[in-house]
């Protein structure tokens, strides 16, 4: 018999994990020995779970959850939530006490931490030995600038000069030095926007008769080599910077730890490594990472439970900018949302990059959570954000950063101009004019500095005494011309309504061909619904923009010939290497520009296409070749005349590793040819190899056995995946495998121990990659993005027949299409919520997430549309969850939020407060309930009549009279007045007391929806009748009519625009004219949930099927457009 568990009283967090963890096996029945059989865990472990002396591993957690039926999602928060709790609070001690440095970079007085780049750092002493002039290149994050400033200036004996350009390079004094050292060389085309004044620095460098070392970020290579001056120097010249090796990650993490009288724990430092190893870009992230983890320390140890409570290292980052960010008032956070967006620089054709500005530019402080979190970098006369991997790292801020560029760099030029007028002592000739003040202008004035409002001033006072001096010529020359005015106006007043209409007619008629374009042209239906908009802001040309700017069929088509072949994107998804006849072509994906072409004479029927970690190499396998170029040069450095299946760079990338053809993996170095290691006997059916980021371990698909995992290193098989599997890909991080199986599942798979994680039916799936943490899958009709269910899906793909796909760890996705390459950038995809039945849908009061609810209740960032919380999961676990109706509110918290259940009483979440239906009839259950958009007042109507409640305290406020099929209730603003519709007719409430203000009977045939916003209210009907009321006395304002039934309706905030459902379509219609003001296609067949935006900018809808957010603002839908044109196909606006 078994031992009785022993008794859990106290009500510890951990205790009362382990008590959960005893309910659940309880209510299976379960005995400890089955519950092993199906977790996978022994017995006693399982046990030991439930014991409450220690937290069980997550591994072990999910894996007992799951035998037993729970919820896994919540069980793993739970779990994360007292890992955090046991890891203590961050420290209090400031950074400054800290041995790591976060996202700054290493300065000359930090030489003496600064550890794991030694033989980096020898190497460039030696070179500038024997060269006047070196280049260090590498990726943003890789380290550049603390090997010059930490590693390289410290060994340097003679009088050196280290410096960034900045905006005016040309002024900086580079006489009386041995050597000069240019950082963040990039800056001369990010921040110098003078071409002279860029071609005379660098020519000043070059003619110098010091030593000059400059670094540059990878991605500006191109830049460079358009100077051939430069392009002269950096011949042999060029230091790459790459990830660093194993041995150089440990001595950076533990040397700083243990001269500071520290230890790092030994599973902690295996994760670290683990994590980091074969990263480009990685040691700003690693090092912040560290610096959390430090405030988190048990005593003199850094642990393992600490870093996980900092968020790891991918997101470490952004929990602490996000922290920050939230734990200020509204008008700071607006505050800190304008700060970022000027210290970015956007890209064009490269990575956005950070901007230094003057502190002139900003008229408050910056705040000093962000300096001592070391976001934000700032001295006397300068501000700028301290790493640019805060930029790809940060998901707020790059979401802030897609959702305006084109106004950004307007903003951007004007603190430019308004710096320039104000050196040159306010000259009026310095004042913008003409279409330039037009475009300042338009942008959001909450935004500028006071010098910008200052310059914008000025600038608009100027046009306008320029302007009432051209008025007293005109009106002499009018007082002259007056009897031929007269004649005249007849024949311009008929001239002018004639141009009008033309103008209307060409708008519609772009419109129209912009919405044929938009499955098979993307880039043509965004210019023509430009186009329209700017020939005639017609209903048509609106809708267009709405569309064209909201749901992109793709971000960019590189079209290539032939249409089918190979395709790899580099791990940081900025370069596609993509097959072309018997060439490799090179192309960057930001920009869509091509960036060279690789040729080998051998090079036919490409197999696979490979770079390596640094991307500074790419291979290709053929049927009659292995061929490897370096990416920068182009030049072919490894050419093997071998029959081969497959190839994969191995951990150092140095050497790449080829499965043969009859089956046999071999390596090679790449830059001596020479074989290197322990060949491995794959079998003849094996067919594609791929590596384990992080390891040097690859997998072998075979055609007829197990996939197998292969250590390069040892040449032994260190594991198999069960079943009949293909397709396989690794996750970024090299954690996950996924493949398919037997071509009917797809399955995934923890790297380290291959348990099975989760396994969904899936039989149409073409293709498998991944996007940070989100699985893509390709299938017979179209692209998705899966994260346990499916959250976004990028369209239909109906021209383009997906059959490959390939990823980068930044979110780029692309695939082989029947037109070419087709790209994706889930930065720039629109918010696509849960694709589940969402009864309800909203906003949070500060419009930034977006809520949902089914069974379900949940809270989406449209920023990190891949992560979502669920808020409340199957609230009653006692209800069937196809009866469960879910009403939000748009406050704050879980408790604002409003749950009704099929014969259960109202529910308040989170304290649990009834609001109970008083005196109820056996037969009386709510139907349709409504919020005020305050949340203060709920009205749900019965068959019988219309509740009422005040939210806050559950108490009755009373009922509304009245009985009849199709009762509809609505609410104003704070609650305190409602409109019923009855048998046809209307009546207005005073909910306080019941009082009826007025009424409208018998006014409507067929009624089926009412909105109330703003001092209007709005009543639709099924045959098509639209009817605004006064909100005052129900008198009506103004009528129209539309061809197919209103289903639902919701007014904007202001009571401008109506949102009126149909069956195959959403109507915007404007509310003084009863004219459609523009019309969106519906996801699938009504009818629709719907709410707008607390600013009345954005629209968010559900079908049933899928939650969509839409941009209705049309100058912000026309920005979006304009810039997706632009960054995605090279045009500009027409």
């Amino acid at each position: 018999m078994p031992r009785p568990e022993r008794p859990l009283d106290d009500d510890a967090p951990l205790l009362e994990f382990a008590r959960g963890l005893r309910l659940l096996r309880d209510g299976t029945g379960l005995t400890y020995r089955a519950l092993a059989g199906r977790a996978g865990f022994s017995a006693a472990t399982l046990a030991d779970a439930t014991g409450g002396r220690k937290l069980p591993t997550l591994a072990v957690t999910t894996a007992f959850v799951l035998a037993c039926g729970g919820d896994v999602a919540e069980w793993e928060r739970r779990w994360r939530d007292i890992s955090a709790d046991q890891a203590g609070p961050p420290a209090a001690e400031p950074a400054e006490d800290s041995p790591y440095i976060g996202l700054t970079a290493f300065q000359q007085e930090d030489a003496a931490r600064f550890f794991g780049r030694e033989r980096l750092v020898d190497d460039l002493v030696a070179k500038l030995e024997t060269h006047r002039f070196l280049a260090v290149f590498g990726a943003s994050g890789a380290g550049k600038s603390s090997v010059l400033r930490a590693g390289l200036l410290p060994r340097l004996e003679r009088k050196s000069l280290l410096l960034t350009p900045g905006p005016r390079p040309a002024h900086h004094d580079l006489d009386g030095y041995d050597v000069i050292i240019v950082d963040q060389f990039e800056e001369v085309f990010t921040l110098c926007a003078d071409a002279a004044e860029r071609d005379r620095f660098i020519g000043r460098l070059l003619n110098s008769e010091a030593t000059v070392v400059i670094g540059v970020r990878a991605d500006f290579y191109a830049h460079c080599t358009s100077h051939p001056a430069l392009v002269a120097a950096m011949r042999d010249a060029v230091v790459p910077v790459g990830p660093m090796e194993t041995d150089e990650l440990r001595r950076a993490i533990t040397r700083p730890a243990t001269d500071a009288g520290l230890a790092v724990e030994g599973a902690l430092l295996a994760q670290l490594v683990t994590e980091a190893h074969g990263r480009a870009g990685v040691l700003p992230l690693l090092s912040h990472a560290l610096l959390q983890t430090w405030r988190r320390r048990r005593g003199n140890t850094l642990t393992l439970a600490g870093f996980r409570a900092a968020g790891g290292i991918d997101s470490a980052l952004a929990r602490t900018a996000d922290s920050i960010y939230e734990s200020l008032s509204p008008a700071e956070q607006q505050g800190v949302r304008h700060l970022f967006l000027r210290l970015t620089a956007p890209g064009d054709g490269t990575d956005d990059t950070k901007r230094r500005i003057d502190r002139a530019e900003l008229d408050d402080d910056v705040p000093p959570a962000l300096i001592a979190a070391r976001l934000v970098t700032v001295d006397d006369t300068s501000a700028e954000i301290t790493h640019e991997s805060l930029i790809r790292s940060w998901p707020r801020l790059r979401a802030w950063l897609a959702e305006d560029r084109q106004a950004l760099r307007t903003h951007q030029l004007l603190a430019e101009a308004a710096a320039e007028w104000e050196a040159n002592g306010r000259d009026p000739g310095a004042l913008y004019r003409g279409a330039r003040l037009a475009g300042a202008r338009e942008l959001d004035p909450s935004r500028f500095s006071k010098r910008e409002q200052d310059f914008l001033d000025r600038a608009v006072a100027a046009e306008e005494d320029e302007l009432r001096t051209s008025r007293r010529v005109v009106l002499r020359t009018r007082v002259l011309a007056g009897a031929l005015a007269v004649l005249l106006v007849v024949a311009c007043t008929v001239a002018v309504v004639a141009i009008g209409q033309q103008r209307e007619a060409e708008s519609r008629a772009l419109a129209g061909r912009a919405a044929q374009q938009t499955g098979t042209d993307v880039k043509g239906a965004l210019r023509d619904s430009i186009a329209a908009f700017g020939t005639s802001r017609t209903a048509e040309a609106r809708g267009a923009l709405l569309v064209s700017a909201n749901r992109p069929e793709h971000h960019g088509l590189i079209e290539t010939a032939p249409a089918t072949g190979e395709i790899a994107l580099s791990p940081s998804g900025a370069l596609l290497a993509v097959e072309e006849e018997t060439d490799i072509g090179l192309w960057r994906t930001d920009g869509r520009a091509r960036a060279g072409t690789l040729s080998a004479p051998e090079l036919t029927d490409v197999l696979r296409i490979a770079f390596n970690t640094d991307e500074s190499l790419v291979a290709a396998v053929s049927t009659s070749a292995v061929v490897v170029w370096d990416v920068r040069t182009h030049r072919l450095v490894l050419e093997k005349p071998v029959r081969a299946r497959g190839a994969a760079f191995r951990l150092d990338g140095r050497a790449l590793a080829v499965l043969t053809d009859d089956g046999t993996v071999v390596s090679w170095d790449v830059r001596s040819g020479s074989e290197i290691g322990v060949p491995v006997a794959a079998g003849r059916g094996a067919h594609t190899i791929l590596p384990r980021p992080g390891h040097d371990v690859v997998t072998v698909e075979h055609e007829s056995k197990a996939t197998t995992l292969v250590d390069l290193g040892t040449g032994r098989q260190v594991g198999e995946l069960p079943g009949q599997t293909s397709r396989v890909r690794f996750s970024p991080d090299g954690r996950t495998i996924t493949a398919t199986d037997r071509d009917t599942d797809v399955v995934l798979w923890n790297a380290d121990d291959l348990r099975e994680v989760t396994r969904f039916s899936r039989s149409d799936v073409t293709g498998l990659a991944f996007a940070g943490t989100g699985l893509v899958l390709s299938t017979s009709t179209g692209v998705e993005l899966w994260d346990g269910v499916p959250l976004l899906r990028f369209g239909p793909g109906v021209q383009f027949g997906v059959s490959e796909l390939s990823s980068g760890t930044i979110g780029t996705i692309t695939a082989r299409s029947g037109k070419g390459v087709v790209l994706w950038d889930l930065a720039q995809f629109p918010f696509t919520g849960p694709h589940d039945a969402a009864w309800s849908v909203g906003f949070t009061p500060d419009g930034r997430k977006v809520r949902s609810a089914s069974s379900r209740l949940t809270r989406t960032d449209p920023a990190q549309p891949h992560h979502r919380e669920t808020v409340v999961t199957e609230w009653d676990p006692a209800a069937p969850t196809t009866g469960n109706r879910t009403v939000l509110r748009a406050v704050t918290g879980a408790r604002n939020t409003i749950v009704v259940g099929p014969e259960k009483d109202v529910t308040r979440l989170a304290e649990h407060v009834e609001l109970p239906i008083p005196d109820r009839e056996d037969t009386e259950s709510p139907g349709d309930e409504t919020l005020s958009s305050d949340g203060e007042v709920l009205a749900a109507t019965t068959q019988v009549r219309t509740l009422l409640w005040e939210v806050r305290t559950g108490k009755p406020l009373g009922e509304l009279p009245g009985a009849g099929a199709g009762r509809v209730t609505a609410l104003n603003h704070d609650g305190s007045l409602a409109v019923t519709l009855d048998d046809g007719g209307a009546r207005l409430w005073r909910t306080a007391n019941g009082e009826l203000v007025a009424e409208k009977p018998g006014a409507f045939d067929r009624p089926a929806a009412v909105a109330f916003g703003g001092d209007r209210i709005v009543v639709t009907g099924t045959g098509g009748e639209i009817t605004a009321l006064d909100a005052d006395d129900l008198d009506t304002v103004r009528t129209a009519r539309t061809d197919v039934p209103v289903t639902a309706a919701v007014l904007s905030p202001d009571g401008r625009l109506l949102a009126a459902s149909s069956e195959d379509r959403i109507t915007l219609w404007d509310v003084e004219t009863g004219e459609p003001w523009a019309a969106l296609p519906a996801q699938t067949v009504g009818p629709h949930r719907m709410a707008w935006s607390p600013d009345g900018t954005k629209l968010v809808t559900s079908d049933g099927n899928a939650v969509v957010l839409c941009t209705v603002d049309e100058n912000l839908a026309l920005r979006k457009a304009c810039d997706q044109l632009h960054r995605n196909f090279g045009d500009r606006c027409p």
